[in-house]
């Protein structure tokens, strides 16, 4: 086990009721003002580089109300993200405030950051739905809070589905009939998705478990890996394992899928390439902002198909997006970071800032503003309890599951194959 305060570099694997009561009730922050006089210098890291005059802006307000606290606010693309936060928490360097990544679990061990809970109160906890508040508990405290919520499913384009006849899927079956109806149809690439990037596909995968189980405790228990009744190479892996493998051999995804990066996923969708695209609901903002014309006139979103008929539409929940708190800091600068945070939470200000961010709510209250008609339609999923996990927090288990489905996507593994090597690798992860 790593001791507080020290940190072990690990493989990491991504792929987010009110935000906060009026006057933030049980909340220690102090409301008169981050830290009384002595000037403060708050980091905050993160890569929600879409989002970046939004935040820029909370941040000026922040400062404009406490004007002896700067935020310096440090901006990296997804894939740059981590391994420049791992660098500097070797450095025992930590941001005040940032995002965790897949660390947080780790982090929290560690005594790396903040207990939010103790710190900032049950009722502020309590604000966030549970399904992303449990991604982040350790040891019965709350050491990230989501930013934003996430549910996966299938963009597709509705004008181009209604000029052919093509219906929505409700399994995995009928998504490879209607697969191999568009390539009959037409020169459409079925489904785009983010290939190049192992957490993306196992962030498809991951759904399949709790769909095989028409339940999420599994995942979060293979996720875990600490009861000794459950492992990667049970049946329920290998069946989920299968289905994957019959969606890809079924024609889903383009044949070079592997070398497809994000932007060019997101191309081949809204330029009219792709009659469907695979992501989360932070997809929105993307599409908003490169292709406006399309959103408003092509874009339809539905469910993840299911495994059978009438079986829940299980599909990839948590929150990819969670801000922590240093515990490295003094106490001025730690009281002001927790002011930070409570800030930016505040009710009208965290729902107003989510509409416009175009962005799923993380919490409960928020989903009765949200004025984005398909982001209503990602938060009704979310309150149906259709979500499940799609993050690996454990340590050793994004990296070997991430490999694993790959292969799969790839064509060089069997189900039974990638089951046995994705439990070896865990269980060598974690004997390191």
């Amino acid at each position: 086990m790593t001791k507080p305060g020290g940190f072990r570099a690990i493989g990491v694997s991504l792929a987010v009721v009110a935000a906060a009561v009026a006057g933030l009730t049980g909340c220690q922050a102090d409301p008169s003002g981050a830290g009384g006089d002595e000037q403060i210098t708050l980091q905050f890291w993160n890569w929600m580089v879409p989002w970046e005059s939004e935040l820029q802006g909370a941040i000026d307000e922040f400062e404009a109300e406490n004007p002896n606290v700067t935020v310096e606010m440090q901006q990296y693309a997804f894939a740059e993200y981590v391994p420049a936060l791992q660098a500097r928490l070797q450095a025992d360097d930590d941001p005040a405030v940032y995002m965790p990544a897949a660390l947080a679990l780790q982090l929290a061990e560690a005594g790396r950051t903040l207990d939010l809970k103790a710190e900032l109160g049950d009722e502020f906890i309590d604000q966030f739905y549970p399904s992303t508040n449990r991604q982040a508990e350790y040891d019965g405290g709350q050491y990230a809070v989501p930013w934003a919520a996430q549910m996966f499913g299938l963009y597709y384009n509705k004008t181009v589905f209604a000029e052919h006849g093509w219906e929505e899927p409700e399994t995995w079956d009928d998504l490879i009939a209607l697969a191999q109806q568009i390539r009959a149809e037409s020169d459409l690439n079925p489904v785009a998705i983010v290939g190049n990037n192992p957490s993306q596909l196992a962030d498809f995968f991951w759904p399949l478990i709790s769909q095989v189980e028409d339940d999420t405790e599994l995942a979060y228990a293979l996720d875990a890996l600490t009861d000794p009744d459950v492992s990667w190479d049970s049946e329920p892996v290998i069946s989920a394992l299968t289905q994957l493998q019959e969606v890809v051999d079924g024609g889903v995804f383009d044949p070079g899928v592997l070398s497809v990066d994000q932007d060019a996923a997101y191309a081949s969708f809204y330029t009219g390439k792709s009659a469907m695209f695979y992501f989360s609901s932070s997809g929105l903002t993307g599409l908003e902002q490169a292709a406006p014309d399309f959103v408003q006139h092509d874009l339809g979103v539905f469910k993840n198909p299911a495994w059978s008929s009438g079986d829940r539409h299980w599909t990839g929940n948590q929150a990819g997006y969670t801000l922590s708190v240093s515990a490295n800091l003094d106490d001025a600068t730690k009281q002001a970071a927790l002011d930070f945070l409570a800030f930016l939470y505040e009710p009208e200000r965290y729902e107003a800032m989510q509409n416009r961010m175009v962005s799923l709510p993380a919490t409960v209250a928020s989903a009765e503003g949200i004025e984005n008609p398909f982001v209503q339609e990602f938060a009704g999923w979310l309150l149906d309890g259709d979500g499940a996990p799609h993050i690996s927090f454990g340590t050793g288990t994004g990296d070997a599951v991430g490999t694993g489905v790959t292969k799969i996507f790839g064509g060089q593994g069997t189900p039974e194959d990638v089951a046995e090597e994705i439990q070896r690798a865990v269980e060598q992860a974690r004997a390191l």
